[in-house]
């Protein structure tokens, strides 16, 4: 009896509760909060044809949602195979209907998807529909056979967005030969688009055998015939197949204080392969060569541009000056070269005029060589100093007794120098010493390093080296054996260095600490995976290389790391250059493999790491630390849900809610 009295009892508080419940949220409904946000995606209720529909003639499709729908950036998001030339018409604007007009003749026995991935959204909260793909064909039979995968940038390993991934068929006996010519003549037969994760899916593929490709098609005309364009491809052909799966499904059922795992049963699925391929995108080394520009700054120097480098220099013959009496500083590439010259009769010249012959790209795509004449003119009239030197080339104004003014005698022009480092020093750098033109010669007696130990007051001579670069001739280097913890002074005598047009340096001091060992962290690797020859590339929180080592017995090793948090890649350097290289595509040649480590190395002062790795562990699109893609991955999700939420509180759904709530 008890026991029924207090069931009653519960019972009245329970219809209490539900009671109050109602009445409070009744008080509530003027909440300006203008209701809860619907999450709820379109539903499709119907399709012309229907879906898979065989021997379809007519160019119009149409898809019947429960709600208002529209299909977001059509041009861009909607993918049509076999792609046409002529973009389709796509109509979706406060309909509940979307309607696709194909502007082209179809093609007969063949299978057509449009894939709109996530664009088909609802007209006020923007709710996805989902990965949708809707396929119909002009034959008898539709084609199911699907292949899927990711596409990731060859040098970062980062996903690639919204390119182009395609197939077109190849004749397995003969395949090298399609694949070299089908590419640059014929459009992709079946495509897909990447999502934001690299991901793509083609769908309605033929039993056949084909070549796989991505093409960030600039013209879009689904060919590649552009080298400025983004490619990738695989050296193995693709033929696609299926088979029949299982896959575990969970349901959950709802307890009083909690989801639990009510069951897990095995589903049948037909599992489309190949489903993980991977593809490295890059743009070929194919940039055209030609002269750019010629320039004059002031009359002791002139610069040649030309759009890209070459392993071999112009070579200058001069007409109204002579071409010997040149100095050349150039760029890494040789694409920007900077020539000074010795003679400062030559540097009175107006216009130096000059035969050249150079490097460029002729008309079939091959560097050839050019000749020509060209004239240069000057842009002052007069020699550009420096900041110091302008200062001191004009007369300084003093005050006399009366407080007048009065003109002094102008002081010396120096040569201007400038001394890096500052007060502190790392110890793998050295002192450089930088001039605003070409030095003619130095004395080495002129120049002094002295060392300072941390406990002794006397400063000792050091010895030292000096050496030109190879690239920035105006600067040098003064390289010596640096002591952490020690206190540098670097001095110049009078007239140490001359410039080649008679100015020389002013006495100059420089001093500089070198920093202590227990400031510094030191990261040793062990690696395996990779033969030959490899770069490793030590990278800072903001994937910037900050120091740099040759793989030497699957080892390398990084002394002298400033505490912080890094990360660590490796390019193979299969040509040994020194660099990472592209693929190409004609020559069936990928780009240089780059990995990264999964680890992240937290470094800390006094810490000496050693670590392990295998770099073919794990497969490209697995290498990148998560700990960097789960920030961003999660902060683009954020923002994409606030963008959601602030444009439906805009919409005229939501103003009409809150305004039908407030009476």
């Amino acid at each position: 009896m008890n026991a029924k009295k207090d069931l009653k009892n519960n019972s009245k508080g329970i219809l209490w509760l539900l009671l109050f419940t109602i009445l409070t949220s009744c008080a509530n409904m003027g909440n300006p909060e203008g209701g809860p946000y619907d999450e709820t995606p379109p539903h499709l209720i119907g399709t012309s044809p229907r879906i898979n529909a065989v021997g379809y003639k007519d160019k119009k499709i149409e898809l019947r949602f429960d709600e208002f729908v529209k299909v977001d950036n059509a041009s861009e998001n909607v993918i049509i195979s076999p792609p046409q030339l002529e973009s389709p018409k796509i109509s979706s604007s406060a309909t509940k209907t979307i309607t696709v007009q194909l502007n082209e003749d179809l093609l007969p026995n063949t299978t057509y998807s449009i894939d709109f991935g996530d664009a088909i959204v609802d007209n006020n909260e923007g709710n996805e529909f989902g990965n949708y793909a809707f396929i119909f064909s002009t034959g008898n039979v539709v084609d199911t056979l699907q292949i899927a995968g990711h596409v990731l940038d060859a040098e970062t390993l980062d996903p690639i967005k919204s390119i182009l991934v395609g197939v077109y068929p190849v004749d397995p006996n003969s395949a090298k030969a399609n694949a070299d010519s089908s590419f640059f003549k014929k459009p992709l037969t079946r495509i897909s688009r990447t999502d934001a994760k690299g991901a793509f899916r083609i769908k309605g593929i033929a039993p056949g055998t084909y070549q796989v490709v991505a093409l960030l098609d600039g013209d879009q005309n689904f060919m590649f015939n552009q080298k400025s364009e983004q490619i990738a491809f695989l050296k193995e052909f693709v033929t696609p197949t299926s088979v029949m799966a299982m896959r575990q499904d969970t349901t959950w059922r709802m307890t009083r204080d909690s989801i639990a795992l009510d069951s897990i049963r095995k589903v049948p699925y037909t599992r489309y392969l190949p489903d993980n391929l991977l593809l490295r995108a890059f743009k070929e080394n194919t940039e055209a060569r030609y002269f750019l520009k010629a320039e004059r700054p002031d009359p002791y120097n002139f610069w040649l541009v030309f759009s890209g480098g070459s392993s071999e220099l112009p070579k200058l013959t001069g007409l109204n000056f002579n071409a010997d009496d040149l100095i050349l500083e150039h760029s890494e590439h040789n694409d920007t070269l900077r020539y000074w010259t010795k003679d400062t009769l030559m540097a009175k010249i107006d216009t130096l005029r000059f035969g050249i012959s150079y490097l460029s790209t002729d008309s079939t795509g091959h560097l050839a060589t050019t000749h020509d004449t060209l004239e240069v003119a000057q842009k002052v009239t007069k020699r550009n100093f420096s900041q110091s030197d302008k200062k001191d080339g004009k007369k300084k104004k003093k005050k006399d007794d009366d407080g007048k003014s009065e003109d002094k005698e102008p002081g010396i022009p120096f040569l201007e120098c400038h001394i890096t480092p500052g007060a502190s020093m790392d110890l793998l750098n050295n002192f450089v010493l930088s001039f605003n033109e070409p030095i003619l010669r130095f004395d080495t007696t002129m120049i002094h390093l002295q060392e300072k130990k941390t406990d002794d007051s006397i400063w000792y001579q050091k010895p030292f080296l000096i050496e030109q670069d190879s690239l920035h001739i105006r600067e040098y280097t003064i390289k010596a054996e640096w002591n952490p913890g020690m206190d540098y002074e670097l001095s110049l005598d009078s007239t140490a260095f001359h410039g080649v047009y008679g100015l020389f340096t002013a006495p100059k001091k420089e001093k500089v600490k070198v920093k202590k060992l227990d400031e510094y962290a030191s990261l040793f690797l062990s690696i395996k995976g990779v033969d030959g020859v490899a770069i490793v590339e030590l990278l800072n929180e903001r994937g910037k290389t900050v120091r740099r080592e040759i793989l030497d017995h699957g080892q390398a090793d990084f002394y002298f790391i400033k505490p912080g948090k890094y990360f660590v890649r490796l390019i193979n350097d299969r040509n040994a250059n020194g660099k990472w290289d592209p693929g190409n595509y004609a020559s069936r040649e990928l780009p240089e493999e780059i990995y990264y480590c999964p680890s992240t190395f937290e470094l800390r002062a006094l810490c000496d790491l050693d670590y392990n790795w295998d770099a073919t562990e794990l497969p490209f699109d697995q290498q990148k630390p998560q700990s960097i893609r789960a920030r961003v991955n999660e902060k683009t999700k954020k923002q994409s849900r606030n963008a959601k939420i602030a444009k439906y509180q805009n919409s005229s759904k939501y103003q009409n809610k809150s305004s039908s709530q407030n009476k």
